[in-house]
């Protein structure tokens, strides 16, 4: 159960993002990659899928200085 969160901010921690999820429920793990754009993406793993489905609520939201897009990831 992953959301992927996409223009996450350079100066965005892990623990901002797993501070900015939380209230959505239990986090597993976070994991922030580079894409080929030089931009930051977030794969937030949640325990529960009722956090997954919260979480996708956040579709306009802000971490630290910059506007990011959840959106619901395929896990492989």
């Amino acid at each position: 159960m992953q959301t992927r969160s996409v223009n996450v901010s350079d100066l965005a921690t892990v623990r901002d993002i797993q501070e900015f999820f939380s209230f959505s429920g239990n986090i597993d793990h976070i994991d922030i990659l580079k894409n080929a754009e030089q931009s930051r993406v977030a794969f937030v793993s949640f325990t529960e899928p009722k956090a997954l489905e919260i979480a996708l609520f956040l579709f306009v939201c802000y971490i630290t200085s910059s506007f990011v897009n959840c959106i619901k990831s395929v896990n492989v």
